[in-house]
């Protein structure tokens, strides 16, 4: 089945308008992670608007939550995984742990209510993290590898398809999500990627107005209604013991270019018949 509902990780805010813009032509709606007390968590006039027309959407959590509770618990479970390796190894660091305040090469911010009060007391112990207010301060890769748990956890809670424009966090995401099912994680891994090459290669003119956008997929959403159940279609035909995900990955561009590329054209061609 093809999800209509994406949950984007791992950040708030979709800074990519031109990207964002051609995401909401494939998803019915878009939900991000915010922290349950942040009222207005969108910064841009593109996000605000598309908020309130219910396509962009606050997925509200607290430090109590189950999903939240899933993830700090399994914050260490999935640490020396390879999928985590690939957040959580920049070129710059050479063995898996988290930097100190001091030896980050990148500090970011994590609001307390995204992570259980037990997980962010044993990180500002260890001298880790950094409390300013409702912010928790460490090392940049280490919260997205914990916002890629949350984001896995949250899915399969809500049953959401999973949506980001950093290749690298998927595998992770996808392996939270998936559990002991391997057949569920490549396909719906598969059609996650199948999503967004299927995004990345639609160009859209940054300059279209929104409103321009939204009425045309409403005027085209039972064609793009069957674009996407075609690409569930397709991920669902994908090998169960795929042996790896470079496997996985050469399995998904061969359907891309063979099936789903030239279906592409004809979307193409519609968006430039309305100047889009």
């Amino acid at each position: 089945m093809a999800f209509t509902h994406a949950l984007y990780y791992p950040w708030i805010d979709i800074k990519n308008t031109a990207w964002l813009k051609t995401a909401i032509l494939y998803w019915d709606k878009i939900s991000t992670i915010v922290p349950s007390n942040m009222e207005k968590p969108y910064q841009s006039a593109e996000a605000a608007f598309l908020m309130g027309e219910r396509i962009l959407i606050p997925e509200h959590v607290n430090s109590r939550d189950l999903a939240v509770e899933n993830a700090s618990q399994s914050f260490l479970d999935y640490f020396d995984t390879p999928e985590a390796a690939s957040i959580l190894l920049p070129s710059s660091r050479k063995t898996l742990h988290i930097p100190t305040i001091n030896q980050a090469t990148e500090l970011s911010r994590l609001n307390k209510w995204k992570i259980s009060e037990e997980l962010a007391e044993r990180l500002i112990e260890s001298g880790k993290v950094l409390q300013q207010d409702e912010w928790l301060v460490f090392d940049r890769q280490s919260i997205d590898y914990y916002m890629t748990l949350l984001a896995g956890n949250l899915s399969y809670e809500k049953h959401f398809g999973l949506l980001t424009y950093d290749a690298p966090y998927q595998p992770l995401a996808d392996r939270v999500k998936r559990g002991d099912n391997p057949n569920i994680f490549n396909q719906e891994l598969g059609q996650a990627l199948l999503a967004r090459m299927t995004i990345d290669a639609i160009d859209i003119d940054p300059e279209t107005p929104l409103e321009t956008i939204i009425d045309f997929r409403n005027k085209n959403k039972d064609e793009i209604a069957r674009f996407r159940e075609e690409m569930g279609r397709l991920a669902a035909s994908i090998d169960p013991e795929t042996p790896s995900f470079d496997s996985l990955q050469q399995q998904v561009f061969d359907i891309y270019t063979n099936k789903i590329k030239p279906a592409i054209s004809s979307l193409e061609k519609a968006l430039a018949a309305k100047r889009i």
